[in-house]
């Protein structure tokens, strides 16, 4: 519902380096990025080889219809930043 914030939904954050990883941000980006935040987060400073943290994302629609954005995971690591898609639906 517009302006109703969701019960928050988690996103695994893996390590599948062989080096620890230094995080350097979380941020939503897209066209409707100011729909998400986020409601917890695990994964403190940094994250070792194979091991996985979680962060709690909550949808906030601010209009109706799909509103789709990414949670961007800026680090040091090859390839940052990491992502993952993000849809909810407005109503």
């Amino acid at each position: 519902t517009v302006g109703n914030t969701s019960a928050p939904k988690s996103v695994t954050v893996t390590n599948v380096g062989t080096t620890t990883v230094t995080f350097t941000g979380f941020v939503f980006a897209g066209t409707a990025a100011g729909d998400y935040l986020i409601s917890s987060n695990t994964c403190g400073a940094t994250i070792a080889p194979g091991a996985n943290c979680a962060v709690g994302v909550s949808f906030k629609p601010i209009t109706t219809g799909t509103r789709n954005a990414k949670l961007n995971v800026k680090n040091n690591g090859g390839g940052s930043p990491s992502s993952a898609t993000l849809t909810g639906v407005g109503n």
